[in-house]
């Protein structure tokens, strides 16, 4: 299979599956179906035009990047070298701070890595910290101490959460971190990372297994609304989620306290 790209008028063809396609689909917006062997796994901009894009990976281990503008197809191509099917993608963040996203991997052994790149080009990266074990999921990346590094949230099995700190993948460790407030046990899921009340730090959004959403908003590591100990979340807090935290240190942060002067905030998703 191969991906065709049309870049500034022209047709370009990447072949990485043994086979190849003799033109490019310009009519259907984000590009023609790559197959069920493809799976979407984050966006970034990797290219430093402005315009988020897509990360894609296969099943052999493979990694993609389609350049987007809005919902047109117009570059790309592989993101470095395969490193196999053991290998995840997590997702895509900017970890060195250049203005171009790069792409966060997790082996089946619980190693992360970062691979640094301008493009699809990789031009740098290396192993995220010690290897956590296998029992902790590297869930997403984002920006928790507000400092232009991407870091990762970490989720173990029983439902604890963590941040590992901001990864300066030129040093390749991790700078900061800790647990990423209580643990609510294993039927909260960290679903993703976002910046959900505007304060310029990473919030954790989580997800029951019974479908209710809640939202922890963090300030770094702590978490600033929400309590522990509850089988559900309550409306007026941040809710409950699996629990994060961080191999760069061991301090945990204080159950559902909020630091001096800040207020509590948060909800159960979908509740004024």
């Amino acid at each position: 299979m191969a991906f065709l790209f049309a870049v500034a008028g022209h047709r370009r063809a990447i072949r990485y599956l043994g086979d190849e396609r003799d033109e490019c689909d310009r009519r259907r917006p984000g590009g023609a179906n790559p197959g069920p062997s493809w799976l979407v796994k984050g966006s970034g901009d990797f290219n430093d035009d402005g315009y988020a894009d897509v990360l894609w990976q296969n099943t052999n281990g493979q990694a993609v990047v389609w350049e987007m503008n809005g919902a047109n197809l117009i570059g790309g191509g592989l993101a470095g070298p395969n490193p196999g099917p053991s290998w995840q993608v997590i997702s895509a963040g900017d970890f060195n701070f250049d203005g171009h996203s790069d792409i966060l991997w997790q082996s089946t052994s619980g190693q992360a890595t970062i691979w640094e790149l301008n493009g699809t080009n990789l031009i740098g990266g290396g192993l995220a910290g010690p290897n956590p074990g296998s029992s902790w999921q590297a869930k997403g990346s984002g920006d928790f101490n507000s400092d232009g590094y991407s870091d990762i949230l970490w989720q173990n099995t029983n439902g604890q959460a963590g941040d590992l700190g901001d990864e300066r993948c030129k040093k390749n460790v991790s700078s900061a971190g800790g647990l990423a407030g209580p643990n609510p046990g294993p039927s909260w899921q960290v679903i993703g990372v976002g910046d959900f009340n505007n304060d310029g730090k990473s919030d954790i959004l989580w997800q029951n297994t019974n479908g209710q959403a809640a939202i922890w908003e963090m300030d770094g590591t702590n978490l600033i609304g929400g309590r522990c100990g509850r089988s559900q979340p309550r409306a007026e807090l941040a809710g409950e989620g699996g629990q994060a935290m961080s191999t760069a240190t061991a301090s945990r942060t204080s159950c559902g306290r909020t630091p001096a002067g800040r207020r509590r905030s948060g909800s159960l998703a979908g509740r004024t």
